[in-house]
């Protein structure tokens, strides 16, 4: 369907002559048709980062755009730039979907056109209304396959097959995203985000977004290659960064791995979310983490969450903390994720090969473990990861030069 808008956008555009643009009701660009270099900076600017300045959007909002419905010329801004453009609504059946922006700054418009645009603005609403739907359905399906009995998974695979939504047997993955969205309806933020111009994910991709995490289900090549997956988290991590209604803060996501069978999604949910969990208490590894690169965290992090603050608070672990010394947990981890290199432990931590002997030390005299012994390392590392993966140690080592990975 987003074909088929760019098509009458551009049909329109050169029946008026003038510049039009498309918006949905955010005012966040879906398509726009041929211009010349005459266009007003606000233009050019929504045109480039596909949403409206929002200066200008609180102005258009004080003209009365957002309970216009039919046509509503908007007067020049001579102090803000901004050139004379006739907004039309794209309504069907009573209600706003989006609307059509003619760039008008020397009122050429005749009223014979603009009933053209009014009239072609009822198609693009009902065409706007069946991607909403659709949209609304696919997500429905998505978050049976995620969380439903088998039966109901079955079913949802089916439909989503017979609509053409996927092919059966082609692989696929998930992606979470983990934010925070306070004050604001999922169901509004998903449609302020959904059309957003060449920054908009691909058709294929089905999404759910509830109020601190997105699902998506995007398929993959035949190989199974994760670039899709890995493109799309990507890319919604910066729509939701970007966007200015709400402002959305903490974005990290996970990956799954490849999937052929559709009723077995669930699985790979749960991995992309235990992922995401990773991301989010480690930001080293994130902020988009993959489920098959994750390692040993995929053992830690599979531990339920209730057992795991239990695991963390280990004597040991608890002794260090306790020694009043802010240096020697992230010194330690820092040895230890270094392979137990003091040279590269120093080098990361921009301080001297001494410092660090010393803190190791101390470590041992307060822990009563032995940094030579292999199980006593393990001990101390797996400690601390759990800690972070728990929330109790909310460090992250810091140095003067990036650590290998």
């Amino acid at each position: 369907m987003h074909s088929d808008l760019q098509r009458i956008v551009d049909d329109l555009t050169d029946y008026v002559g003038l510049p039009i643009q498309l918006t949905d009701v955010r005012l966040d660009s879906i398509v726009f048709g041929p211009h010349r270099d005459d266009i007003d900076w606000i233009r050019r600017e929504s045109l480039l980062l596909r949403r409206t300045p929002p200066q200008v959007r609180a102005l258009l909002e004080g003209s009365g755009v957002f309970t216009a419905t039919g046509p509503l010329r908007i007067p020049a801004d001579a102090a803000l730039g901004m050139w004379s453009r006739v907004a039309v609504p794209a309504r069907w059946h009573g209600v706003t979907y989006g609307y059509l922006w003619i760039l008008d700054a020397e009122f050429v418009l005749t009223e014979h056109q603009l009933q053209h645009v009014v009239d072609v603005g009822a198609e693009i609403g009902r065409l706007l209304h069946g991607m909403q739907r659709a949209r609304h359905v696919d997500a429905s399906r998505l978050s049976d396959l995620v969380a439903a009995p088998l039966e109901v998974r079955q079913r949802a695979a089916a439909d989503l097959f017979e609509s053409g939504a996927l092919a059966p047997r082609s692989p696929v993955a998930v992606v979470v995203l983990q934010h925070q969205m306070p004050d604001t309806p999922a169901d509004g933020f998903d449609a302020a985000l959904w059309d957003v111009g060449s920054e908009a994910l691909p058709r294929a991709v089905l999404r759910v977004v509830e109020q601190n995490h997105t699902v998506l289900l995007v398929p993959l090549p035949r190989s199974g290659d994760l670039e899709p997956a890995r493109s799309a988290a990507s890319r919604l991590r910066r729509i939701y960064l970007n966007t200015t209604h709400p402002k959305v803060t903490a974005v990290v996501a996970g990956v799954s791995d490849p999937h052929a069978e559709l009723v077995e999604v669930h699985s790979a949910y749960r991995q992309a979310k235990l992922a995401a969990r990773v991301a989010e208490a480690l930001p080293e590894l994130g902020p988009v983490a993959e489920w098959s690169r994750l390692g040993a965290f995929r053992a830690l992090v599979s531990i339920p969450t209730d057992q795991v603050g239990g695991l963390a608070l280990d004597p040991v672990l608890r002794s260090i903390v306790d020694a009043g010394d802010p240096n020697l947990l992230p010194t330690l981890e820092a040895y230890l994720d270094s392979g137990c290199d003091v040279k590269d432990t120093s080098e990361f931590l921009n301080v001297h090969r001494g410092t660090v002997y010393y803190r190791l030390h101390k470590v041992e005299s307060v822990s009563g473990l032995s940094l030579r012994d292999g199980l006593d390392r393990l001990t101390l590392h797996l400690s601390i990861k759990l800690g972070r993966l728990a929330g109790v140690i909310n460090h992250r080592p810091a140095g003067g030069s990036q650590r290998r990975r």
